[in-house]
């Protein structure tokens, strides 16, 4: 006879799943949105002029899964700026967020704020007319503000088991693949309140479809058959349409921006897939 006391195999399994689930929920939020304190300097022996860039690991599919972090890269390889990748999970800028760079000893986060720092201290001047960079900032703004949320909100919402598993399989491999089904409903709530707050998820889905058709539609009538947007050598928001139409579109499962990119704008598209075999030659995207 076995005592009641002593808990079955199936209890047992379900409080392992339940607590590593919980933990991996409350890791990612407290990664994502608390870590606000200056972290020390990651790399003690740096060398001069060399940017060390904290991102997401590397994907089968593509360089990374954040934009933001892809962004960064290809800008360092379009001005050929002397940089060390270091793959992390764990490690947040005193902001929480990734990317970040160690640059000369110093601590520099936000890509948007790293990029400014690097034009400035490399010395990096912008072949554009005056027109030309407000219209850049212009689609900046579009690109990283409602195209983002619109699209990650669909993106996560419609997929957010596979986006979990994605992330599962990156940093422990395909032996916790199970769990992503547990950890889902946990990270929606943070993801609904997040994406709440911002405005986008309240929001109809004919509303974010109708917001994303125009952004699109705005960059797909600027760069018309042109090679870049401003001629043909690219500039910087070559690359951050690049990076942020390559973080949806080259993931391993379909959801409705990825479709309608691919079936409605086919200049952004082939836009995207020049600017990832200029800067990404190595890397083969898609599976």
């Amino acid at each position: 006879m076995v005592c009641d006391c002593i808990p079955s195999i199936g209890q047992v399994i379900f409080t392992l799943v339940t607590f590593y689930s919980l933990k991996f929920a409350y890791s990612y939020y407290k990664a994502c949105c608390c870590s606000k304190q200056a972290p020390k300097l990651q790399k003690q022996d740096w060398k001069k002029d060399v940017v060390y860039l904290y991102q997401f690991p590397r994907t089968p599919y593509s360089p990374n899964l954040s934009p933001f972090c892809l962004k960064l890269e290809a800008f360092l390889r379009l001005h050929e700026i002397k940089y060390e990748p270091i793959f992390t999970f764990s490690g947040r800028s005193k902001k929480g967020l990734l990317p970040f760079i160690e640059l000369n000893g110093e601590h520099i986060a936000d890509s948007q704020l790293i990029i400014l720092h690097l034009k400035k201290y490399f010395n990096i001047q912008d072949e554009l007319t005056n027109e030309q960079k407000a219209i850049e900032r212009a689609f900046d703004r579009l690109i990283e503000s409602t195209f983002f949320n619109a699209v990650n909100w669909l993106k996560v919402r419609d997929n957010l088991p596979e986006f979990v598993g994605t992330i599962l399989s990156l940093r422990f491999g395909k032996s916790l693949d199970f769990l992503k089904y547990v950890v889902a409903p946990f990270l929606m709530i943070n993801l609904k309140n997040r994406f709440e707050t911002e405005g986008t998820a309240k929001h109809s889905d004919e509303e974010i479809m109708t917001i994303l058709r125009n952004d699109l539609q705005a960059v797909e009538t600027y760069l018309g058959d042109k090679e870049y947007f401003f001629g043909d050598q690219p500039s910087q928001i070559d690359i951050e349409v690049f990076a942020h139409v390559a973080a949806i579109y080259y993931v391993p499962y379909h959801h409705v921006s990825k479709d309608l990119i691919e079936t409605e704008f086919p200049q952004i598209l082939k836009h995207t897939q020049k600017v990832a075999k200029r800067f990404f030659s190595e890397f083969q995207f898609g599976l």
